[in-house]
């Protein structure tokens, strides 16, 4: 078991491969429930959120008095989906090729940014499939010269210790 993991190929194949599952199993939980959770900074509120296979990413400025307690805290919300939270037309001309970025200045400093899962589930697996199934390269026998130090590398395929020098 042990040779599997061999090589930083392998490893870096296994963690995307396991990044893949996770994005997966997010797109598919989003698909029911609507998922939010919400940093309150100081200045800025940071939300995530997960909906319709969508994942979603904001920040935006406070535009209201925060409490003290809620300040610097984290917040997580989910719900089932009801056919309010549908995307709508508008959502999805908007997001023609599965991703959306908004930057706004007006009334309050806001930038928004969504992508589909499917955008990120297929190419973290095809990655990690290239890195788990591709055989890593053979390397040329080499060998050193006793009498100068040079080392000899044969790309012909005979061995270096057949080379007969005169």
């Amino acid at each position: 078991m042990g040779e599997v993991f061999h090589g930083w190929r392998r490893k870096t194949g296994c963690v995307t491969l396991l990044i893949a599952l996770a994005f997966a199993a997010a797109w598919v939980r989003s698909l029911t429930m609507v998922e939010r959770v919400n940093y309150y900074g100081s200045v800025n509120c940071y939300r995530w959120t997960s909906r319709k296979g969508v994942f979603e990413f904001e920040i935006f400025e406070h535009n209201q008095v925060v409490p003290h307690e809620i300040l610097e805290s984290i917040s997580w919300q989910h719900r089932q989906v009801t056919p309010n939270d549908s995307l709508t037309n508008a959502d999805l001309f908007e997001m023609p090729w599965g991703v959306y970025f908004r930057r706004q200045q007006e009334p309050f400093k806001q930038f928004l940014f969504k992508i589909r899962y499917g955008l990120i589930v297929v190419p973290l697996t095809i990655i990690s499939v290239l890195l788990l199934l591709n055989k890593p390269r053979k390397r040329k026998p080499e060998s050193t010269d006793s009498r100068t130090g040079i080392i000899a590398t044969r790309t012909d395929g005979i061995a270096p210790s057949t080379i007969v020098s005169g």
